[in-house]
């Protein structure tokens, strides 16, 4: 067994064996609103499976982790992969999961999701949690004014 592929997006979904994937494939997020943020993830997996694995239950595992490991949320589960009459013997099959998770950013940084199978890990997607355009020019505006004391009036002669 493998993990395929691992991506993270907007919202994902499954339905009559497809993916359908909202805002997919991002690897970096800006934050404009400040820390800490919620925000909404969709993850989808790709489990191929071969033949001669089908009709075992297989553990699956998707965590998302802060850049030092802590643990952000953790979604457990199991799939069995059935054989249809028409597949054709030896033939590895394709298992697609979606999620959706709320998840709350404390900083900006680094952060991955990891794929397990079987408690193995399997694959890792980095993502990067920045402090977008608006968040920025407000961070530069109160450390100005922190610096200059918030006075924007020109001094008295």
């Amino acid at each position: 067994m493998e993990i395929e592929w691992l991506i993270l997006g907007d919202y994902a979904h499954m339905a009559d064996g497809k993916l359908y994937l909202q805002g997919g494939g991002w690897e970096r997020l800006n934050v404009n609103s400040g820390f800490p943020t919620k925000q909404m993830f969709g993850i989808a997996t790709s489990v191929l499976v071969p033949w001669d694995e089908t009709n075992q239950l297989i553990n699956l595992e998707i965590e998302v982790q802060t850049e030092d490991g802590e643990s952000l949320a953790k979604i457990n589960g199991q799939m069995k992969v059935g054989r249809p009459p028409d597949h054709p013997p030896g033939m590895t099959q394709r298992s697609v999961v979606a999620a959706n998770l709320p998840l709350e950013l404390k900083t900006a940084g680094s952060y991955v999701i990891i794929a397990r199978l079987e408690g193995q890990e399997m694959k890792r997607t980095p993502f990067f949690v920045i402090p977008g355009p608006l968040l920025a020019m407000k961070q530069q505006q109160q450390q100005a004014e922190q610096q200059g004391g918030g006075d924007d009036q020109p001094a008295a002669e």
